[in-house]
């Protein structure tokens, strides 16, 4: 398995997801993890940014994707411990 099909499925992500929070398209994500593509630079340090944050996931998915989350704290307007 490769670091982003790894990353993605430790963090509970969809391709759809992860390319929102990277700021790719989702055939981007694609690419990366059938290995016909690679990630580079800004990118590349942005999941290892994510690799190192991901015991934050559930807070940090909540808040940007509530609607992902329907019983996030973010949906009830609570705020987020």
């Amino acid at each position: 398995m490769n670091q982003i099909i790894d990353l993605r499925a430790r963090l509970g992500l969809s391709v759809p997801q992860l390319a929102y929070y990277l700021g790719v398209s989702a055939h981007t994500i694609i690419k990366y993890e059938n290995n016909t593509r690679q990630p580079g630079g800004a990118l590349l340090r942005l999941i290892e940014v994510m690799q190192t944050l991901e015991v934050m996931a559930p807070a940090i998915h909540a808040h940007m994707m509530p609607s992902v989350a329907p019983d996030s704290p973010v949906e009830e307007g609570l705020p987020i411990d």
